[in-house]
């Protein structure tokens, strides 16, 4: 996984390492907690904490919250989660995996 924005003017790029168990099980909690159709304030700061951890640490959360487009974040967050709920149904075998799972969670 990758994203893109600018810190101090300039454009970069960040990939995911490695996505620990500890990471799913916080994609699974964050998908109980984060109505993507409705954000609030808690959830956007949930979501901004949940993706430098993602990432590594990497990035600071500042630094992610006053470069990445607005227009586009959530969208973005919501891309996270799926290619991490995929990645782990697609190995597991199971054929409709994220999918399954938040509709289950609606």
């Amino acid at each position: 996984m990758k994203i893109k924005f600018a810190i101090d003017g300039k454009e970069r790029t960040f990939t995911a390492p490695f996505v620990p168990t500890r990471v799913l099980r916080e994609t699974l909690e964050l998908c109980e907690a984060v109505n993507f159709e409705h954000i609030n304030l808690e959830s956007l700061d949930k979501l901004s904490g949940y993706l430098v951890r993602v990432f590594g640490g990497q990035f600071a959360e500042e630094q992610l919250l006053d470069g990445y487009p607005a227009d586009s974040f959530i969208g973005m967050a919501a891309g996270v989660v799926n290619a991490i709920l995929k990645g782990v149904a697609e190995k597991a075998g199971e054929i409709d995996g994220p999918n399954a799972y938040l509709a289950a969670k609606e």
